[in-house]
């Protein structure tokens, strides 16, 4: 049941007689793209502080304590949200979720926990340098546009939230309030919570428990900020870095930037993209990199984060050794696909619009090389139908028979989902719900024209 408190706050209650533990999230409509260009990892620190106490409950251990044994809690602070969630046993739901409200009601920020937890969130930096993945990210980020907010730092350390802006003599704890004010209201959160009571109970407790978030002027910051400018241009794109790895790997990653994919929640585009280009068939990238070449041992494509404003698009390849020696060759062949998949498809639709027959496209030039020469499964437009349907119907069996998720994780992840989605069904993510028709097939067709070298 979706429902809509007096301060603003939009709240989703689920009552499931079978659930193992209660569960509650919220999700904070902003991350450290809100983070202010004097003090980056604000919002990440902010997220620290917001654990250690609050007006009705001031010890800094009030929640922990009530999980000890019973429950667990913990956050995350992303681009554009901040995510807060926890799990417990059923009779004690109520009473951690008091506390747990009393965050995002009056929080202490207590000036003694500090200097603490920016050494908390600096260990957390430090640990992140040796792992590969934050590595490879954050070198993107900082390859992007330095006007735009992707480029920013989001996690913090002690240079960023102390030394930096102690030079420049600003206090953070006031930083720290300003940023929590223009953030944290009711029209700007996403509340889940899940129990076995009867839905009535669920609502009528939201509803007295956070009653006292402060209300906003019904607009939510994600909707008042202006849309991010584009962190890649003309003028830093086309380019190869090559990373040394702490762990022994060899990976290639392409990233394309696409205009911001949130709204099309039903659209099967750029899933089916990441399809074409990942599946692991006869004819496929794959086969031709693996089986042909051995270059590669593995192919995967799929959206990866998309903001306001922008989106991201990743393929990926599981380079051999000898695909490390011939990765523009590699390049290509991923740039070959994506042509042969578009010119295809334009080629339809210009038949189907009276415009003439739709022939091969694997023999006109530009992006290709030597991957020419390679196999490729049919792609015309009643071909990406077939194989859409074919794709939703396995989604959507994975999808009835999924295995079940962690209360938390769970409630987490919807919360992050009500950001942008209102639907329920839609929430849940029923693949029945995609859908590929015309405005899809141009949308492919759009994607894929953004998608080149």
């Amino acid at each position: 049941r979706m429902l809509r408190l007096d301060n603003g706050l939009v709240a989703l209650v689920i009552s499931d007689s079978a659930v193992d533990r209660a569960a509650a999230a919220m999700s904070i409509g902003m991350g450290h793209f809100s983070d202010p260009a004097s003090v980056p990892g604000l919002a990440h620190f902010c997220e620290h502080m917001l654990f250690l106490g609050s007006d009705k409950y001031p010890q800094e251990d009030a929640l922990f304590g009530a999980l000890s044994g019973v429950g667990y809690s913990n956050a995350y602070t992303a681009s554009e949200e901040t995510n807060y969630y926890f799990e417990v046993q059923h009779h004690l739901f109520a009473a951690v979720l008091d506390i747990w409200a009393q965050f995002f009601i009056a929080p202490r920020f207590n000036a003694s926990a500090v200097d603490r937890e920016m050494h908390a969130v600096d260990n957390e930096h430090r640990g992140n340098l040796q792992r590969d993945p934050y590595r490879l990210w954050q070198m993107l980020k900082s390859t992007a546009a330095s006007d735009s907010p992707f480029h920013k730092f989001g996690t913090g350390s002690l240079e960023t939230l102390r030394d930096a802006p102690r030079a420049l003599g600003l206090d953070v704890r006031q930083e720290l309030l300003d940023l929590h004010a223009k953030g944290y209201y009711a029209d700007n959160m996403r509340l889940v919570v899940l129990g076995r009571e009867p839905l009535d109970e669920l609502q009528a407790l939201v509803e007295r428990t956070f009653a006292d978030v402060r209300a906003g002027d019904g607009k939510r910051l994600r909707d008042e900020r202006e849309l991010a400018a584009a962190p890649y241009t003309a003028a830093n794109l086309g380019r190869l870095f090559y990373v040394q790895p702490v762990e022994q790997q060899r990976l290639l990653q392409l990233h394309f930037p696409l205009p911001t994919q949130r709204g099309f929640v039903r659209s099967a585009a750029a899933p089916l993209i990441g399809f074409l280009l990942g599946n692991e068939g006869a004819g496929s990238l794959l086969s031709y990199l693996k089986y042909r070449k051995f270059w590669a041992d593995s192919v995967g494509a799929y959206l990866g984060e998309s903001y306001r404003g922008f989106a991201l698009f990743e393929v990926e390849v599981g380079l051999t050794e000898e695909g490390v020696a011939q990765v523009e060759e590699v390049i290509d062949a991923v740039f070959y696909q994506l042509r042969y998949i578009r010119e295809r498809m334009e080629k339809e639709a210009a038949a189907a619009a009276g415009g003439g027959g739709g022939g091969n496209a694997a023999g006109s030039g530009g992006d290709g090389g030597s991957a020419r020469r390679q196999h490729r499964r049919a792609g015309s437009a009643d071909d990406l139908a077939e194989i859409f349907e074919e794709d939703r119907k396995l989604d959507e069996i994975a999808w009835r028979f999924q295995t079940k998720k962690d209360e938390a994780d769970l409630v987490s992840e919807l919360a992050s989902y009500m950001q942008d989605v209102q639907s329920p069904r839609d929430l849940l993510g029923d693949p029945s719900r995609r859908c590929f028709g015309v405005p899809e097939r141009a949308h492919v067709v759009q994607l894929l024209r953004l998608m080149r070298p």
